[in-house]
């Protein structure tokens, strides 16, 4: 079965999507749209692609196009994805999802009214040893998880690249705009998230308006706890996971071995596959185009809403200074 499809935003996330179509024979990519038509052309060139343009509608009436990957600055999501899912065409939208709860409510209501299917780019879920720690979660190998701790840190040179990524109003946030990675992939490994307490801070980086030091801890409705420590101001950079359960302990990055202890408290070190993330996800989404409906662990709309809830507690907290309830 070939699938038509389309990507809409050009630049380095948008070129990950057109090769994760190239890689599957299924995808037949129709057409792209940038608001910048070098861009687009260049894509189209690269890709040997038809058709692009800088009119999203335009892209959009292409003939027999079923499914569409949203690459767009965050604050275009909200404007984007609901035209696409308004002519039933199926959407991959970027994570974050929106820039709100209730953004993200009216993107999943015109996808619904629309009858397409709406997922969202939480890509952590396809990355090898992620994907593994899942299984062993849901094996019982690790027992019931009780805590985990995460560090993410580097710097700012990739937002300041941007031109929509210096103020809040459009990327949303350093925590709406990346920690939305770590908690989708702490809620599908260990369960719902009821309360948030956080600290962050603007403390050193120039040029942006949101806040470069973020210190963020979670309650599980099982009764897990867990911290999520998140900056711009670590020159050697530094991302990775510890997951504590009652039968082991795991610590892993997003690519490479996974690190196991149990109860004998020896380390041993498994080996992860080499597939690439986001070929893996652009995989699933071409299964839900086919099965039409999202199929795991590819992220739905719903998912995608509530990371953002319990990004909008974090917020909060960091505000009032108390811990805050997750509500969506």
């Amino acid at each position: 079965m070939s699938i038509h499809v389309a990507v809409i935003g050009c630049g380095g996330m948008g070129r990950s999507h057109l090769n994760g179509y190239k890689a599957d024979p299924r995808a037949h990519i129709v057409g792209v749209a940038d608001q910048s038509e070098e861009a687009a052309r260049k894509a189209a060139t690269d890709y040997n692609v038809p058709f692009y343009t800088t009119d999203i509608n335009a892209l959009l009436d292409r003939p027999g196009l079923q499914a569409v990957s949203v690459v767009t600055p965050n604050h275009t999501h909200i404007d984007v994805t609901p035209k696409v899912a308004a002519r039933g065409i199926h959407a991959l939208c970027e994570k974050p999802l929106a820039l709100s709860v209730e953004d993200a409510r009216r993107m999943i209501d015109a996808a619904s009214r629309g009858k397409a299917i709406l997922a969202v780019g939480h890509v952590l879920r396809f990355a090898p040893p992620i994907a593994e720690v899942h299984r062993m979660a849901r094996s019982g190998e690790l027992g019931r998880v009780v805590n985990f701790y995460v560090l993410r840190m580097g710097t700012a040179s990739a937002f300041l690249a941007l031109s929509w990524g210096r103020e809040r109003r459009t990327l949303g946030g350093l925590v709406r705009t990346l920690n939305c990675h770590e908690i989708d992939v702490l809620r599908w490994i260990a369960g719902e998230i009821t309360h948030v307490r956080a600290e962050m801070a603007h403390l050193m980086v120039e040029g942006i308006d949101y806040e470069d030091v973020a210190w963020m801890a979670f309650t599980f409705e099982g009764g897990a706890l867990g911290l999520i420590g998140q900056n711009l101001v670590h020159y050697l950079g530094n991302h990775y996971y510890e997951i504590m359960g009652t039968e082991a302990t795991v610590r892993f990055r997003t690519s490479g071995p996974i690190t196991v202890a149990g109860k004998d408290r020896k380390a041993t070190e498994r080996p992860t596959s080499d597939r690439v993330a986001v070929h893996e996800q652009i995989r699933c989404f071409l299964d839900s185009v086919e099965a039409g409906r999202v199929v795991a662990p590819l992220a739905d709309g719903v998912e995608g809403l509530k990371g953002l809830a319990i990004i909008d507690a974090a917020y909060r907290s960091a505000e009032t200074g108390m811990k805050e309830r997750v509500v969506w």
